[in-house]
C-alpha cells in the first residue's frame, strides 16, 4: 500500500503588483489583469496536466476582502462581487474559495500604501469587516492565506474566534521584520515566523508561531505551514532577490545565518527542484508540501517589467507540478492534492 502525501496551492488573487503591470505602492488605484487574463490561462493548461496524470488539481483561491479594498472601491467586498462568475465557476470544480486579507493602509503624508502591524484596534476591525464581506458570496470562509503572510497573536485569534478552521500563512524559519531601515521607508511585506515547526499544529494562544504546550491553551484554529527551503544555495539566490527587492542588503546577510527560504511554485523549476528535494528526502517528517503563488505571476511575459517578475510564470508552474507527481511516483508514494479547508477536515478527522 502507497503512503500517501497532500499537496496544498493557493493563489493569493491580488492586484498587479509593479512589476507585472500593476500599479506601485504609491498610486491610489490597483489594476487586476493576473485574474482576468492569468486565472483562465492557468485552468486551461492545469486541465492537460489533470487529463495526462489522472489527477484531480485543486487550488485554494485566496480573495481580497479587507479595508485597502474598501478604500479604493467604496465596498470591502468589491473582489467578491466583481469577479464572482470566475469565483462560482473554480468553486463548481471542486476548488475552494478562500480569504485573503491584507492589512494595508494608505498614508497621506509620504503618499503611499504601508502595512500596519502596530494598531491592533485598526487591525481587528479590518478583519471583522473583511471576514463579514463573505455574506455577499453566501459561505464564510474556512480557510485563510493572510497579505505577506502577516500574523500576530490578535490576528490568529481573531481568526480562530471568527470561525477560520486552518490557516496557511507560516513560512518556517522565516523573519522579515528586520528594524527601522525598513519602516522608515514605508513598512510592506513582513512578517515573523522563526520559531515556527514545519508540521501542522494547534497554535498557543501565548504565541502564535508555535504549538501549544501542556500547560498552555490552544487556538481551535489550524496552523498548516508552508514548505521552506533550507538548502544553501537556494537561500543565497533567493535572498539576493530579496535584497534588490527590499532595498536593503539584510536579507542577503542573513542567507549565510540560519533560517529558510520559501519559494512560490511558479518559481524556477531548477530551484523548485532543490527544494522538492528537500522536500521528499524528510517525507517521514510532514507528508505535507504546502505552497502558493500570485495571480499576476500567470500573465504573459509582456506585462513582466522588472528583472525579478521574469522569474516566475505559468509554465514554471506546469513543469513544477508535474515534477511534484514525477517525483511522488519515483518515491513510490501516493500523491493528492487538497484544498486547505480539506486538509483540516483530514486533520481533524472529520
Amino acid at each position: 500500500m502507497k503512503h500517501k502525501i497532500v499537496v496544498v496551492i493557493g493563489c493569493d488573487c491580488d492586484p498587479d503588483r509593479s512589476g507585472y503591470g500593476g500599479t506601485a505602492f504609491s498610486e491610489p488605484r490597483l489594476v487586476w489583469r493576473g485574474i482576468l487574463q492569468g486565472i483562465p490561462s492557468l485552468l486551461n493548461q492545469r486541465n492537460k496536466i489533470e487529463r495526462k496524470y489522472g489527477k484531480k488539481i485543486k487550488i485554494s483561491w485566496n480573495v481580497r476582502a479587507d479595508e485597502q479594498i474598501k478604500s479604493v472601491y467604496g465596498s470591502t467586498s468589491w473582489c467578491l462581487e466583481e469577479f464572482k462568475s470566475l469565483w462560482e465557476t473554480l468553486n463548481k470544480e471542486g476548488n475552494e474559495i478562500a480569504w485573503h486579507p491584507h492589512v494595508i493602509r494608505w498614508n497621506q503624508k509620504i503618499c503611499r500604501w504601508y502595512q500596519e502591524i502596530d494598531n491592533l484596534d485598526w487591525i481587528a476591525e479590518c478583519y471583522e469587516t473583511g471576514f463579514n464581506a463573505f455574506k455577499i458570496w453566501g459561505n464564510f470562509p474556512r480557510s485563510l492565506h493572510t497579505g505577506w503572510c502577516f500574523h500576530n497573536n490578535l490576528t490568529l485569534q481573531k481568526a480562530s474566534a471568527l470561525g477560520i478552521e486552518i490557516d496557511y500563512s507560516a513560512l518556517p524559519g522565516i523573519n522579515t521584520i528586520n528594524g527601522r531601515e525598513i519602516r522608515n521607508k514605508g513598512l510592506l511585506d513582513v512578517c515573523d515566523w522563526r520559531i515556527t515547526p514545519r508540521y501542522p499544529y494547534l497554535p498557543s494562544k501565548q504565541d502564535y508561531r508555535r504549538p501549544a504546550k501542556a500547560s498552555e491553551p490552544s487556538l481551535s484554529i489550524l496552523e498548516l505551514p508552508a514548505t521552506v527551503c533550507t538548502t544553501k544555495s537556494v537561500k543565497f539566490l533567493k535572498r539576493v532577490h530579496e535584497s534588490f527587492k527590499r532595498k536593503t542588503i539584510t536579507p542577503l546577510l542573513s542567507s549565510l545565518g540560519m533560517g529558510s527560504v520559501f519559494l512560490n511554485i511558479t518559481a524556477s523549476p531548477m530551484l523548485f527542484s532543490v527544494c522538492l528535494n528537500e522536500f521528499f528526502s524528510n517525507i517521514k517528517q510532514n507528508k505535507f508540501f504546502v505552497t502558493y503563488f500570485h495571480s499576476d505571476e500567470l500573465l504573459g511575459s509582456e506585462y513582466k517589467i522588472s528583472v525579478s517578475s521574469k522569474l516566475y510564470s505559468l509554465e514554471n508552474m506546469m513543469r513544477n507540478i508535474e515534477r511534484l507527481i514525477s517525483t511522488a511516483e519515483r518515491y513510490n508514494l501516493d500523491i493528492t492534492f487538497m484544498t486547505a479547508s480539506e486538509v483540516s477536515k483530514y486533520l481533524r478527522g472529520t
